[in-house]
């Protein structure tokens, strides 16, 4: 009677969690189909790409995860210089591995030619760029590794463009650890050869691979990151289900997990 009762409580829990989860695919559905049902332009900026290789390379944003792909650009030989608002601590930790701390954000577009992104939201990202935007030579460039909607980065492509200046939006599927390790895995899209093929070996010095969706369409990578996350909330949340069950019939949950996770859920989601 008691799994019963705990069974019931929880299905209200799980429609709820399943209507949130439907109401954002609902949402991502509208704005790709709105993007990809008239056709795109083809923008183009003078990239260099054999220059720009290692030029100058402004990181923007040096939170966890910002600061594991500064620590790879340097490794990787990139003058590096960093910007954040509020996270002083870790532009001070990349700054002693030997990166230049800008203190203006508008002077980043007079200084380096390669500006990559890793914010918190869409709002920021968008302010950040409100800054940047006005003061990148042509043929500068601007990698977006932040998670946002694909809106943000199609709008943001035609801002760049506009400018002369290349966007790719190349979210990233890692923790700050794998980071650390360069185990992440990059997925891009863009409007600009030149400016995805510039991208590349910047992305590959903080990763292990970067997954090229679509060359007229800088919100794919996006899209892409969006269904990446909803599976990964849908595993959390039948990983929660089927152990909940397990522990209500008597069994540890634990050795449960481990088993599942050490034959056929072998993943870095199922083992944590």
């Amino acid at each position: 009677m008691r799994a019963q009762s705990q069974s019931k409580m929880a299905v209200p829990m799980i429609t709820r969690r399943l209507r949130t989860i439907k109401l954002s695919v609902h949402t991502l559905q509208i704005s790709y189909s709105a993007a990809t049902s008239a056709p795109m332009a083809r923008t183009r900026t003078r990239l260099e790409v054999s220059k720009a290789r290692k030029g100058t390379l402004a990181l923007i944003g040096c939170g966890k995860m910002g600061f594991a792909m500064g620590i790879n650009f340097l490794k990787a030989g990139y003058p590096l210089m960093v910007y954040d608002k509020y996270n002083n601590e870790n532009t001070r930790r990349l700054e002693a591995e030997g990166a230049s701390i800008v203190k203006d954000i508008r002077i980043l577009g007079s200084q380096a030619q390669i500006i990559v992104t890793m914010l918190p939201n869409d709002e920021v990202l968008e302010i950040v760029s409100q800054d940047i935007v006005p003061t990148l030579s042509p043929g500068a460039l601007h990698i977006s590794c932040s998670t946002v909607a694909p809106s943000t980065s199609r709008a943001l492509a035609s801002v760049h463009a506009a400018k002369a200046v290349g966007y790719v939006g190349a979210p990233v599927f890692a923790r700050p650890e794998g980071v650390e390790e360069k185990q992440a895995f990059f997925v891009m899209g863009g409007t600009d050869v030149r400016a995805m093929k510039a991208a590349k070996p910047v992305l590959l010095a903080t990763g292990s691979d970067v997954f090229e969706f679509s060359r007229r369409d800088a919100g794919a990578g996006n899209v892409v990151k969006l269904c990446g996350n909803f599976l990964i909330a849908s595993a959390i949340e039948s990983i929660g289900e089927a152990l909940a069950l397990a522990e209500n019939q008597g069994l540890n949950r634990v050795k449960v997990m481990s088993m599942l996770s050490d034959t056929i859920f072998d993943c870095l989601i199922y083992k944590g």
